[in-house]
């Protein structure tokens, strides 16, 4: 039971009186720099991850004389370095919470940024055609950099952001680290962020225990894998579906997947097409996840989403790999991918959760004051469980 500050007074002849107090929750201007160079980390891992699938074809043909003997073991070594980041998240998500929890974004963020800069180094020495090996050891040093910045903005967002903007900074995040970062700002924004920091558990065990008997949770585990790990795999195997169709046309075909590639990257398209693309969904699964959660840690939620994502998408990939380059069923493949995202869609529906965040933020009376970015909270005698 969290009970927020009220004073009681004694009067010595009849009865008490209760005086409400007012407490300010206040946004510091040093947020907007933070996400700023967030961003820029994350674009950064963003384009390193499919680098090199994007344009398989030239990458194979390049790499061939260091890369196995067979064809579709040439693409399958290239289809790696996208599996990747996949695979290592799985191990890594752990070290990288417990990190974010401990030291805060700066560290986590530094260490991301540090083995993602080291990666791209690595690959620099990579140039001859006999050293694809040393490219690929460079992406997986980019792919463990990965673990240190994909959970994060939800956790940046709820520390750093008032309740009105967390969902905005959170999209802007995702598809967006070092010198003005702090581990938190020096008082909470939000009346729902000071009660999650009251009820901060750090026993990790039971944290999870939590998360994983909650059915609303777990429905949204097996949405999001489902939906985010299509979205991996169309932008894993994109050059390789549009190589199907455009084989006489190979100059023709590199750019048009390279510049869909950019599209899917980037999700430009989401600012007109938001409710149609899964581009949107990523942000949208990340604060959904933190709402039904509450007031458990946001990093939590979002590394666990993330998980199911990867292993969806390890899973996804491979098998319509398979049946690209096994099989030869472009069209199949296709079809494959739109049942996942119907049932991803279908269990979507299923998740009738209440928005926890939202109900503690609302349970007390607040008022913005723009002059000087901040939230006044009128407790009264409020209490939430």
């Amino acid at each position: 039971m969290i009970t927020p500050v009220s004073n009681n007074i004694q009067n010595d002849s009849e009865s008490k009186v209760a005086i409400d107090t007012t407490k300010v929750y206040k946004v510091y201007p040093r947020r907007f720099g933070i996400l700023a160079i967030f961003c820029i980390c994350s674009l950064s891992s963003g384009f390193q991850w499919i680098q090199y699938v994007i344009i398989q074809n030239i990458i194979v043909r390049y790499y061939n004389e260091s890369l196995p003997d067979s064809f579709e073991a040439k693409n399958n070594a290239v289809t790696w370095t996208s599996l990747s980041y996949m695979v290592t998240y799985i191990p890594l998500m752990f070290p990288a919470m417990w990190l974010l929890d401990r030291y805060g974004l700066k560290i986590t963020c530094s260490t991301g940024a540090f083995l993602n800069s080291l990666g791209a180094i690595i690959k620099c020495f990579s140039v001859a055609r006999d050293r694809w090996w040393v490219a690929f050891s460079g992406q997986l040093v980019c792919a463990c950099a990965q673990s240190f910045t994909l959970g994060i903005p939800p956790y940046l967002a709820a520390s750093w952001f008032g309740s009105r903007s967390v969902s905005t900074v959170t999209a802007i995040a995702v598809f967006g680290n070092q010198a003005i970062f702090r581990r938190f700002p020096p008082t909470p924004p939000s009346k729902a962020q000071e009660l999650a920091l009251q009820n901060t558990e750090q026993n990790y065990g039971q944290t999870l225990k939590r998360l994983l008997f909650n059915r609303w949770f777990l429905l949204l585990l097996l949405s999001y894998g489902l939906n985010t790990g299509t979205f991996y795999s169309i932008s894993t195997l994109l050059n390789p579906i549009y190589m199907w169709y455009f084989d006489k046309k190979t100059a023709q075909a590199s750019q048009y997947a390279g510049t869909i590639g950019m599209l899917l990257v980037i999700g430009a398209d989401g600012l007109f097409c938001s409710r149609f693309f899964m581009t949107g969904y990523l942000p949208v699964g990340f604060e959904y996840g933190v709402e039904i959660t509450y007031p458990e840690n946001e990093a939590i939620s979002s590394s666990l989403l993330n998980v199911s994502a990867q292993i969806f998408g390890l899973c996804i990939t491979q098998l319509q790999e398979f049946l690209i380059f096994k099989q030869a069923k472009i069209l199949e493949s296709n079809i494959m991918l739109c049942i996942v995202l119907v049932v991803g869609a279908i269990i979507t529906l299923l998740i009738r959760s209440p928005l926890r965040r939202q109900n503690a933020q609302h349970s007390t009376h607040l008022v913005f004051e723009p002059n000087n970015s901040a939230l006044v909270s009128n407790t009264n005698s409020t209490a939430i469980t």
